[in-house]
């Protein structure tokens, strides 16, 4: 059985810290790390929030002869899956361990592709919602990471890129909240440009949200 078919079918006893999946991942990933590509695409999977990715994500900087094979060989070690025709997909609790092995410098250098590629994804795609609501947990992830450590400059950017999906697709509670983290930002960094479009776009789902006076109180400031 696969890694992946063992955690469906098994308990999660068996990630413990001498937990079955856990003994084989650790063998995997020690011959893992002597195949370069094949590990950073791993290690860029487990950055996804969601442990799931387009397979363009997973091609970002990486030479084009490399991928497939490198993507066949994570395959059929059992790590990962295939999910549609364009994405890939590593069960949680692997996701977990990869992250838990992987060298911090890689790990960091990956985190930051992926947070690259989510906000231009974001911003090349603005209009296209649909296409954007394939990563909505993982854009909810990015920016739950970024105002955890206070990433400040990423956390305008990414909310101003996403403002127009959460706003038509009625995601209001969820603009509501990024809006507030993104003004508190604004203010840390001193930016007035930032702090008006966020106080307009704030006034504005506070309307669509039915809160007329608290929307005026915005407003008018």
């Amino acid at each position: 059985q696969t890694l992946e078919k063992r955690l469906l079918n098994s308990p999660v006893t068996l990630i413990s810290k001498n937990g079955d999946v856990r003994t084989i991942f650790n063998e995997i990933y020690a011959d893992l790390e002597q195949l370069s590509t094949a590990h950073r695409l791993l290690v860029r999977l487990a950055c996804f929030s969601t442990f799931e990715a387009p397979l363009e994500a997973l091609s970002e900087d990486v030479d084009d002869s490399e991928v497939f094979e490198a993507i066949a060989e994570i395959e059929e070690l059992g790590l990962v899956t295939p999910r549609d025709s364009d994405r890939l997909a590593l069960h949680a609790l692997l996701g977990l361990l990869v992250k838990e092995q992987a060298d911090k410098k890689i790990l960091s250098e990956e985190q930051y592709i992926v947070g690259s590629w989510l906000l231009n994804h974001a911003r090349t795609n603005r209009d296209d919602y649909v296409l954007l609501a394939r990563d909505h947990r993982n854009y909810i992830g990015l920016l739950d990471l970024y105002h955890r450590k206070n990433q400040y400059r990423e956390t305008i950017s990414l909310t101003h890129a996403l403002y127009d999906y959460f706003r038509v697709q009625g995601h209001w509670q969820e603009a509501k909240r990024r809006l507030e983290n993104a003004m508190s930002a604004a203010k840390v960094l001193n930016i007035k440009e930032d702090q008006a479009w966020i106080g307009l776009a704030y006034g504005e789902i506070l309307i669509l949200r039915g809160e007329y006076d608290q929307a005026r109180k915005e407003l008018d400031e």
